[in-house]
This record gives C-alpha cells, structure tokens and sequence, in this order.
C-alpha cells in the first residue's frame, strides 16, 4: 500500500511536494508507475480472507443497521456546526477551571460528555 494526497481543484503548491502528493491530474500516474509487487498472491489472498471473516453475515437486520449508520453520518455532516459543540461527539462544550497542574486556575472548554469524551481546548 503506499499513502497518496490529492489536492482538487484549483490549488497550486508554493513549495517542492513529495512524489506521493499530487493535483487531481497527477493521481493517475502515481499509480501507474507503481507496478513493483510488494505482496505475493498468497498474501493478498491471506489479507482478503481476513476481511472476509470480519465481515458481518450479510442479512436483512444488518443491512438496515448499516442504512441507519449512513444516515446518521448524513445528517451530522449536513446539520450546521454549533461553536459551543465538541467537534469529537457533538455535546456541549462547558467553561472549566484547571483544578490542578501547570494552568491551575486558568479556563478551558471541556466536553460535557467528559470523562467518556476527553476533548477539550484551552482556547477561550
């Protein structure tokens, strides 16, 4: 496998960019000057088996639990960013105090799902 970053649109690179990061039209020869193997086919057949076995038994329960996940995943996108919102799992962010340590004393905003969510910023 190798990691490739591609960059849509009108964008234009100020510096020198590694081989792996391209504009949209640069993707195409990224991967076909890739024609080294690096797995043998009993190993890609090793890695398909192992998906395969994680895999859930395709059923009529499963399949609407997906459609479900995918919705919700829809509707968070498409709903409007709320500031005062953990960008992690979408609850509050409440005003704290440090109680201890280096910023003891000073405010931060920290989740209200805290401690199960431990985002936080020291940004007010």
């Amino acid at each position: 496998m190798f990691s490739l970053v591609v960059f849509v649109g009108d964008s234009t690179f100020k510096t020198p960019m590694p081989d792996n990061v391209v504009n949209a039209s640069g993707y195409i020869r990224f991967i076909k000057c890739k024609i080294q193997p690096i797995l043998s086919d009993s190993e890609i057949l090793a890695i398909c088996a192992k998906i395969e076995s994680g895999r859930l038994k395709p059923s009529i329960k499963t399949h609407r639990e997906h459609v479900r996940h995918v919705t919700t995943i829809v509707e968070e996108k498409q709903r409007p960013a709320d500031v005062n919102s953990c960008p992690k799992c979408g609850k509050p962010m409440m005003l704290k105090t440090a109680r201890r340590g280096p910023n003891q004393g000073k405010q931060f905003w920290g989740c209200s799902g805290f401690p199960r969510c431990k985002m936080f910023s020291q940004k007010l």
